[in-house]
């Protein structure tokens, strides 16, 4: 701010805004301390102390009307409660039947004493009899009486209130009403009538109303509320300045009193004042007075505004004051630069006035010596004008010689200064900028000869030229503006010019007039780029070509049918290297538009980028140069695909419509048929010739009613179609069922132009219905009620014996071993033998019973009404009798059992699914116990479920944490006891469950799932411990490695075996997999025996004897060794089956040329008894249990022998 104040160089000034300044900020600090200092001095006081007086006054005035309020209402109920209580009205009402004439003068000599005191108060007063009736109305009564139905009779009626005081809505003119009510009792405590009273709650504002605009202000105003927030009345003054749209509801009127700044949504605020009444028991009305804050600030207002107008008042002169004595006492100063103006401006005889020195004596000292400094300057000035005089003769003379030369060129020069000035410019630079020489010299180039918009770019850059910062010579083009305002654009060639020091001086341009050359470049361009405009907006193929047929045009619409841009096509040979997959069929019509001749094409094929064909409508035309020689060819081309596809699938259609399995008729939109197909004809009987002309009429069977056709009608109006079923007659008289569907036909303009009806005879599908019905609910193969229809009786029979309190049985049927038969026999034995099945058990149950076949295998038997369990032990013991019995399937006489599981209701489940499920369970336990048996559901089942989940839950862990281990246990030669192989077997022990048999986990990993992770671990583990041995110095001939049926339905099972094999760098034939006998008759199983055997991996099977098989499966697979089960050698020497097993096994392997060894070899005996009979190998306890790794190989290390391919 300093800087600024001493950068004014009027001294009067600077006076006058230090005085003024000084002054005008004593006053404005006196204002800010009055305007918002001492609060009881200050704006902020008087606002605060306006605000409390007018809440005192708003106090004072809610306060009378809530008193007249209450006074007002209370008086209307006490006059209610007087005439309720007339004795007039007990007898009158009381009395049987009513007397009309004597109420209504009962009411009439009431209302006299309460109209004289109270006019127009009780006006709208009703009668209303016990039940609702209108029985009387005052005589005076100008409102409507309500009506007998209005809904808040409920609660005036409602016996025991006496007194009813409630705002209800009018449902006639939806004006809100205060309804106060008192009923009429009887001596005896009875309800005979009420009288009810209805007026708006504005009344209650009347009395007070014209004091309360004194007190209100145009801005006041005042609402009654209810205890829900419901406006019941307003009142405002008639002068209101403020709208009458009612303010929203505050939470204030909840019974809260007092006085509150409230803001209003136009942004305002408001001074408001509750006070509450309490109208019921429940409910109570608030006042609120309100009036507007700024409207109540108004003459405070006032009053600052006439301060801060003084204020400024005497500023102002204050200001002016300051001035006049400023310039008072600078006079002297503006003598003395007036003097050194006038000589400076030439005037050098002017000296300064004697006056001067009159004044103090610091100014007439000034004066002297100004006058004695100005002599002297006036000296050396005259001197220097001579010498002046003389160079300007030399510069003239040379200048003209230079003109001369400047004017001899034909093209501008001009030169200027470092400052843009023109010291110099020949004939043609003033002829073509359209000015005399004598106007250009000493101008400013920029100023005189520039549009004005390049002014700062071109000054810019002559900036950086003089400056030294580009180039002494430079060339660039721009244009000037001539003396008649239009623009010229020049050429111009520009050389530095410096004196012998090197100092720039100026810049020597030379400039050529390029307008019309750039107009005529400028108009080429234009009919240029409107060419291409036209071209690249053209939605045809246009492309131009050269000789070489390289693209020199190509328009947007062809570059994006072919998936390129025009300018990556530009230059490249056709079809360019981004188009490679466009090919023209008709490639040598190029060469012969080349030779001269013009080519219509009117279906030239062309293969997109995208592989998609589209056919052209072309013209192609040679080019020509100047001279007449042909120099590339021009292509227009219409893309027609979308044409030829529309006449192509017109031709569809009519082919489709002729041959349409479905029938069509086109009518016109008068009903009359137009077109029929040759399905129309074989569906009705009716040729094309006999139903043309005529109306679906022709048609119609009788069975329709008018109803029926209005409705399709209506449907057509609306939505253009209709579709559903109905039945029409053929030519020969049978009525038959269609279902139609009925399209509108409209053209662009949305004019009916057709009707389309496409039917087909469904009269099989009726037929197919009732069929499908009983499908629905039945098995499609053995006729039986399936799962919808079992769990739909099941729950009706629930039902009854829930009623009726008694029991009934679920049993749940599977047939043991079913999977065999229809992997062996083919699944259409399987199929006849459970259709034998289902016929043979629907025999053998009662007729109240439900047999159902849920799926497969699976059978459920609904035992309906049970007296004890051992009632459903017959039925099953029946069952499964049935099921041994042998039968003979397609010439196969076949054995089968089955397991049943048994769930009582109520015991064991209270609903179907629950019933299903456990029964389920059962079946499960009872073919874990060995089959061909039932159990009962016990808890136990859930419980042993519930641990299965466990342990499969933690199995899908076990992996994870490295709890799955391998043992192995070494397979012997029974004559020598050399090992000969060992046999991997898994083992799991679990941190919290402890070790968990195989036999236990092992199942659940294979109904699971997991077995297909767990046996790829347990392949390459294996693997890889062979080779770790090896690596060890000692060599087992063979590893064993069991895997499950699902591991060889895995397609990749073979490349896993494979790869394990590769990676512990072993021969396939040191690697032994073993098969269960289940897996020889299963179809995937042995695709992969081969596989695998392809691979060189030895085949064995596991448990031999134990599961169901093909015997001719063993003499077409791939398989080295049979393995007894241990349950067979188990009891050799106890039980002769066993032995004759073994020994038939071992006889059958021996036939077959395979080997054969021995599991659970425990005693000397079973070595003994083997051997006798032929077996070499075994395995078992007798030799050595299962063992760690390293125990195997320090126990074996000693007698160890390297292996044999």
């Amino acid at each position: 701010m300093r800087s600024r104040l001493f950068a004014i160089s009027n001294l009067s000034t600077k006076i006058s805004l230090v005085f003024g300044g000084s002054i005008l900020v004593v006053i404005v600090t006196m204002v800010a301390i009055w305007y918002y200092g001492f609060a009881p001095l200050s704006l902020k006081g008087a606002r605060d102390q306006r605000i409390s007086d007018i809440i005192a006054t708003q106090s004072i005035q809610a306060d009378a009307r809530i008193r007249q309020l209450a006074n007002d209402l209370r008086e209307r109920r006490g006059n209610l409660q007087v005439l309720a209580s007339a004795p007039v009205f007990d007898v009158l009402l009381g009395a049987q039947p009513l007397d009309p004439a004597a109420l209504q003068q009962a009411l009439e000599n009431a209302f006299t004493h309460l109209a004289w005191a109270y006019p127009d108060r009780y006006a709208s007063l009703v009668l209303i009899s016990a039940d609702g009736r209108r029985l009387l109305t005052a005589p005076a009564a100008t409102a409507q009486p309500p009506p007998a139905s209005a809904h808040w009779l409920d609660k005036v009626l409602t016996p025991g209130a006496s007194e009813t005081v409630m705002l209800n809505r009018d449902a006639a003119t939806d004006a809100l009403l205060l309804i106060l009510a008192r009923q009429i009792r009887s001596p005896t405590g009875g309800t005979l009538g009420t009288l009810v009273l209805r007026m708006p709650p504005g009344d209650l504002l009347a009395p007070l109303a014209r004091a309360d605009e004194v007190l209100l202000g145009p801005s006041g105003r005042i609402d009654l509320i209810d205890g829900a927030g419901t406006h019941l009345a307003h009142q405002t003054p008639r002068n209101a300045t403020r709208s009458t749209t009612l303010p929203p509801p505050s939470a204030k009127s909840r019974g809260i009193e007092g006085s509150f700044l409230e803001p209003r949504p136009d942004g305002r605020t408001d001074i408001a004042t509750y006070r509450y009444l309490q109208v019921g028991a429940d409910d109570g009305w608030t006042l609120v007075v309100r009036r507007d804050k700024d409207e109540a600030f108004e003459y405070i207002v006032d009053r600052r505004n006439r301060v801060l107008l003084l204020s400024l008042v005497v500023a102002a002169l204050s200001i002016v004051l300051v001035r006049l004595f400023a310039r008072q006492l600078t006079r002297p100063l503006r003598a003395l630069i007036d003097t050194s103006e006038r000589i400076a401006a030439g005037e050098a005889s002017v000296r300064m006035p004697p006056s001067m020195t009159e004044h103090t004596e610091e100014l007439a000292r000034l004066a002297r010596s100004f006058n004695h400094m100005a002599a002297q300057v006036d000296s050396r000035r005259q001197r220097l004008e001579i010498e002046v005089d003389q160079r300007t003769e030399e510069l003239a003379r040379e200048k003209a010689t230079l003109q001369r030369y400047l004017d001899v060129a034909g093209a501008i020069m001009l030169v200027l200064s470092p400052t843009g000035r023109i010291q110099l410019i020949n004939r043609i630079g003033c002829e073509i900028v359209g000015r005399g020489e004598a106007e250009l010299v000493g101008g400013n180039w920029f100023e005189l000869c520039l549009p004005p918009r390049m002014h700062a770019d071109v000054q810019a850059a002559f900036g950086r030229l003089v400056g030294g910062e580009r180039n002494d010579v430079s060339r660039y083009e721009n244009p000037i503006l001539t003396a008649n305002g239009q623009e010229r654009t020049i050429a111009w060639a520009n050389t530095l010019l410096r004196n012998p020091d090197g100092r720039i001086t100026g810049i020597l341009a030379s400039g050529l007039d390029v307008t019309d050359a750039r107009n005529a470049e400028a108009a080429v361009r234009s009919a240029h780029d409107l060419l291409h405009t036209i071209i690249d907006t053209s939605p045809d193929w246009i492309c131009a070509k050269d000789r070489e047929q390289r693209y020199i045009l190509v328009n947007q619409a062809m570059a994006s049918a072919l998936g390129q841009s025009p300018k990556d096509m530009i230059g490249q040979a056709a079809p360019a290297p981004g188009i490679a997959t466009a090919q023209h069929r008709d490639d040598n019509s190029d060469d012969k538009v080349l030779t001269g001749k013009s080519i219509h094409l009117r279906t030239e094929h062309i293969r997109d980028k995208a592989g998609r064909e589209r056919i052209l409508d072309t013209y192609k035309r040679p080019l020509r140069d100047a001279h007449g020689q042909i120099n590339g060819l021009l292509a227009y081309s219409r893309d027609t695909t979308a044409q030829h596809e529309m006449e192509a699938q017109l031709r569809l259609w009519a082919k489709v419509f002729e041959c349409s399995s479905e029938g069509v008729m086109i009518t016109d939109p008068q009903h009359r048929i137009v077109a029929v197909n040759r399905a129309f004809s074989e569906i009705t009987g009716y040729a094309d010739h006999e139903a043309i002309g005529q109306t679906p009429r022709l048609l119609s069977s009788g069975r329709h009613d008018a109803a029926f056709y209005n409705t399709l009608r209506a449907t057509m109006e609306a939505s253009d179609r209709w579709q559903g079923e109905i039945w029409n007659r053929r030519k020969n008289g049978e009525v038959y069922p269609q279902w139609l569907t009925i399209n509108a036909v409209r053209d662009p303009t949305g004019t009916l132009t057709h009707f389309a009806g496409v039917f087909s005879d469904i009269s099989d599908i009726k037929r197919s219905e009732a069929r499908l019905a009983h499908l629905a609910h039945h098995d499609a193969l053995t006729g039986l009620p399936n799962r919808m229809l079992l769990h739909d009786r099941l729950g009706h029979s629930i039902e009854r014996a829930r009623r009726h309190q008694h029991s009934l049985a679920v049993c749940f049927l599977d047939l043991d071993n079913f999977k065999h038969v229809n992997d062996s026999l083919g699944h259409h034995v399987g199929d006849e033998l459970l259709k034998a099945i289902a016929t043979e058990l629907l025999r053998h149950i009662r007729s109240e019973d439900t047999l159902s076949r849920i799926g497969g295998d699976e059978f459920v038997l609904l035992v309906d009404t049970i007296d004890t369990p051992a009632s459903v032990e017959h039925i099953v013991n029946k069952l499964l009798s049935v099921l041994r019995e042998p039968r003979n399937i397609a010439g196969h006489q076949l054995y089968l059992s089955g397991s049943i599981g048994i769930s009582l209701f109520p015991q064991d489940g209270t609903d179907a699914g629950t019933l299903i499920q456990h029964a389920d369970s059962a079946m499960y336990d009872a073919k874990q116990l060995g089959k061909n048996r039932f159990r009962f559901y016990t808890q136990s089942l859930t419980d042993g479920a519930v641990k299965r989940l466990r342990i499969e839950s933690a199995l899908r862990e076990a992996a994870l944490h490295q709890q799955l281990t391998l043992a192995y246990q070494p397979q012997v030669d029974l004559e020598t006891g050399a090992l000969i192989g060992v046999e991997a077997l898994l083992r799991w022990t679990h941190p919290e469950m402890g070790s968990i048999p195989p036999d236990v986990f092992i199942p659940i990993a294979e109904e699971s799932g997991l077995i297909d992770e767990i046996g790829a671990w347990v392949l390459n583990t294996a693997c890889q411990q062979l080779s770790d041995w090896d690596a060890q110095g000692w060599s087992p001939p063979r590893m064993a490695v069991n895997v499950s049926v699902r591991q060889l339905r895995q397609p990749d099972l073979p490349n896993q075996v494979q790869r394990a094999l590769d990676r512990a760098r072993l021969p396939a034939a040191r690697l032994e997999l073993e098969i269960t006998e289940s897996a020889i008759a299963d179809h995937d199983g042995v695709a992969a025996i081969h596989r695998l055997a392809a691979l060189g991996v030895p085949i064995s099977v596991d448990d031999f004897g134990t599961g169901y098989s093909s015997l001719s499966y063993l003499k077409k697979l791939p398989i080295r060794t049979l393995k007894i089960d241990k349950s067979f050698v188990a009891d050799l020497t106890t039980d002769t089956n066993d032995e004759a097993i073994v020994r038939s096994v071992i006889a059958l392997a021996g036939d077959l040329g395979l080997d054969v060894i021995a599991e659970g070899v425990e005693l000397e005996a079973h070595r003994r008894f083997l051997l006798d009979h032929g077996c070499a190998r075994g395995q078992g306890y007798l030799f050595d249990r299962p063992l760690s790794a390293e125990v195997l190989r320090q126990r074996y290390r000693a007698a160890a022998k390297k292996p044999t391919e």
